[in-house]
């Protein structure tokens, strides 16, 4: 078992949420705990390592998720090679292959930090058990992952080794918690990083000078993306751009579709306008703000 993975972090607690690999849009298994906790101690109960037959999964629920502990902390998969000695028995389910290849995206941007740096952010989930933990109600590592690992990193290393608890973090850095869906902004987060530093983030001031700029932007090049709304063009998330400039495009302007040639012109554009914005006062910043467009679509 991986100690230092998303999956399970800490021996004291273990991540469920993509089981079962089919489910309603939105479910969480929290709302759900009460009926979960039992049907996870008659999965564990009946789990029969020895028998190989195919058992199809039965409405939403699977019947090999179960606890993998005596004191019933650890919730996962009861046919996962690391729990069989490195033989799958995924295959004993109708959606194995499925459940094979499932691991979320935050999971991925958890596993490219550093050592120090995963333990520093899964202070934000310190006293959560599997079923918080599992939650997207309840631990905010599965928004804040979505920052990327190059906002975490340079948070982490600025802060220092200790971890800081979730109401801590987010005292320090409100920006963390804003309304904004983390992939919208965090290109704008990564250039105020590059360009000032960690502590500009730091207070609601931080938080005062993301949502200006991005209002600035969206401001400023409403005239230019206008016409590229439309589809016909490749998704910007199959061109060759940094991950977190095409979610920039994709949550941040909405705009889904360009062509390699418009994204590499829009992306200068955005780094030009940032860069200016960023170097001015906070009151001409505001003023920038609220001013028309300022890009024409020639």
């Amino acid at each position: 078992m991986n100690q230092s993975s998303l999956c399970f972090p800490d021996g004291q607690k273990s991540c469920f949420r993509c089981c079962p690999p089919v489910r309603a849009p939105g479910y969480d298994h929290y709302p759900h705990r009460l009926f979960l906790a039992r049907e996870l101690r008659d999965n564990t109960s009946r789990y029969d390592p020895a028998d190989f037959s195919l058992k199809p999964i039965t409405g939403f629920n699977c019947w090999a998720l179960g606890y993998l502990d005596r004191k019933f902390k650890l919730v996962g998969c009861l046919l996962h090679p690391v729990q069989n000695g490195g033989r799958d028995l995924r295959g004993r389910i109708d959606y194995g292959h499925k459940c094979a290849r499932e691991f979320c995206q935050e999971a991925s941007i958890f596993d490219q930090l550093t050592a120090d740096h995963r333990q520093f952010w899964l202070g934000l989930a310190e006293a959560l058990d599997s079923f918080q933990y599992s939650s997207n109600l309840i631990n905010p590592m599965f928004r804040v992952l979505n920052f990327g690992p190059g906002v975490l990193s340079a948070v982490a290393a600025h802060s220092g080794p200790e971890s800081m608890a979730d109401r801590e973090l987010i005292s320090t850095y409100p920006f963390l918690s804003m309304a904004a869906w983390p992939r919208s902004c965090a290109f704008l987060v990564e250039q105020i990083i590059s360009g000032y530093g960690v502590p500009f983030l730091a207070g609601p001031e931080g938080l005062e000078l993301i949502n200006g700029l991005m209002n600035h932007l969206q401001t400023s090049l409403a005239a230019f993306l206008s016409p590229k709304r439309s589809s016909g063009r490749p998704y910007v998330h199959q061109l060759s751009l940094d991950r977190s400039l095409a979610d920039f495009f994709r949550f941040g302007l909405n705009v889904s579709c360009l062509s390699q040639t418009e994204a590499d012109t829009l992306g200068l554009q955005v780094r030009r306008l940032t860069a200016e914005w960023l170097s001015l006062p906070s009151n001409e910043q505001q003023v920038k703000s609220n001013e028309q467009p300022i890009m024409s679509n020639e």
